[in-house]
């Protein structure tokens, strides 16, 4: 079981996630989408990874011995050709772990070569909202441009959000990732293609894999809860929570009286009888969002576990004034009209198709600002991708159309920013 020192282990780790994942794991309220998660991708974690210290790099190793496999599975997983690398995927995630431990992950091991390139489906995990897609790549002298999952009828899933895992290390040419998908409704079908481009030579290589997948689907378990919580006079209604093979999800629905807007639930985490946690998705999408106060929050699976007693457990949520809520930026005039008092954001530079704002904190602050905005006419904002450098306080924010396109001026609600209320919830669910 997780004792308080593995528990503390695993909130640095988070902290250290948001180093390397882009912003895309953290929208809240609806995907930006695999094609710009992609653009994003490329960005964001070739600059951040230059962050990383011998002392960060000894921490991710003393982390992953945390999470524990059993003695049985490691001699299992050892006698299986490639199993390894798929261990290597899920060993952040107890939920992931936990389902591969319990042979709920479905094998695959389809290849097709092309131009010395080759792409290997490997298997898949999948629940009745959702599906994990575990391939390699070997691009032998090409660049993966993309990849992606697509029904018999080569049209796009579509999911209400997915996560894209491509390889931290930019230009690397062999790598195993996954695709994930999660979707808002069931879905049963079980024919799939995984298509990918690449470049070589420059010239493009495409490659695409039919696959159909035979493993019963595990139903979902979900637990009615209806109890109001408070943090610093701020009520919030945890409704029920859902626990799929995947993922936890614990819908929240805020007051609208209340006089804070919820941005993140930072450590929002369930423990059982012996204090063993299920954390926030390390790796993926943390949170969705179904209107302005209301919320489904991602938590590692305890699916297999099946804990005879559960809490609920809250420390610490980023909140600020609901005034403070809505970032207003002119490009016209070049300058910041609004943002949280305090001041701590300011306006680096806007150019044709992009803007770039400087976050002034003492700690360094991993998470993403905003995910969306409209123009003054009320147009969305068509956002191609968002990009952070070095400790994550230069940040911006990059068109498809050219900023003078859009009626000044422009609203970013925040979905993310430096402010916290603090409490002490432990609330039984089961």
């Amino acid at each position: 079981m997780f004792n308080k020192e593995e528990e503390i282990l695993l909130e640095e780790k988070k902290k250290l996630d948001e180093l390397t994942i882009p912003f895309d794991k953290l929208d809240r309220e609806i995907s930006l989408g695999l094609e710009r998660g992609k653009k994003e991708k490329a960005r964001s974690k070739h600059k951040r990874i230059m962050t990383y210290t011998a002392a960060a790099i000894l921490f991710i190793t003393i982390f992953l011995g945390a999470i524990r496999i059993s003695p049985a599975f490691a001699n299992y997983a050892a006698n299986i050709p490639g199993m390894e690398k798929i261990i290597e995927l899920v060993q952040e995630d107890k939920g992931q772990l936990a389902a591969v431990e319990n042979k709920y992950y479905e094998k695959i091991n389809i290849f097709e070569k092309r131009n010395g390139i080759t792409l290997k489906i490997d298997g898949a995990i999948r629940d009745e909202e959702g599906l994990i897609v575990f391939y390699t790549v070997d691009a032998k002298g090409a660049d993966l441009k993309d990849i992606n999952l697509k029904f018999p009828d080569k049209k796009e899933l579509a999911s209400r959000s997915s996560y894209e895992g491509f390889p931290v290390e930019e230009g690397k040419k062999k790598f195993s990732s996954t695709l994930e998908y999660f979707f808002d409704e069931p879905f049963n079908e079980k024919d799939f293609y995984v298509e990918a481009s690449f470049i070589k030579d420059n010239q493009k290589v495409e490659i695409s894999i039919p696959f159909s997948l035979t493993k019963n689907i595990q139903k979902n378990k979900v637990l009615p809860v209806n109890k109001k919580i408070m943090v610093e006079e701020q009520e919030i209604n945890i409704v029920d929570i859902t626990i799929s093979p995947l993922r936890i999800a614990v819908h929240v629905k805020q007051n609208p009286k209340n006089t804070k807007k919820i941005l993140e639930y930072t450590d929002l985490r369930l423990i059982d009888k012996n204090g063993e946690a299920w954390t926030m998705i390390p790796n993926g999408i943390t949170a969705s969002g179904m209107d302005s106060d209301e919320q489904l929050i991602y938590l590692q699976s305890n699916y297999f576990q099946e804990p005879e007693e559960l809490y609920l457990v809250l420390n610490k949520l980023q909140a600020i004034d609901k005034e403070d809520e809505m970032l207003k930026i002119s490009w016209k005039q070049k300058k910041i009209l609004k943002q949280p008092k305090g001041d701590l954001l300011t306006l680096k530079y806007i150019r044709k198709k992009e803007i770039a704002l400087q976050l002034h904190v003492e700690k360094t602050f991993h998470y993403g600002l905003f995910s969306s905005g409209t123009a003054s006419d009320g147009k969305e904002l068509d956002i191609s991708s968002m990009w952070t450098e070095g400790s994550g306080d230069l940040m911006g924010i990059e068109f498809n159309e050219p900023i003078n396109t859009y009626k000044d001026p422009l609203s970013l609600p925040l979905s993310s920013f430096p402010s916290w209320i603090e409490g002490d919830v432990k609330l039984r669910v089961k």
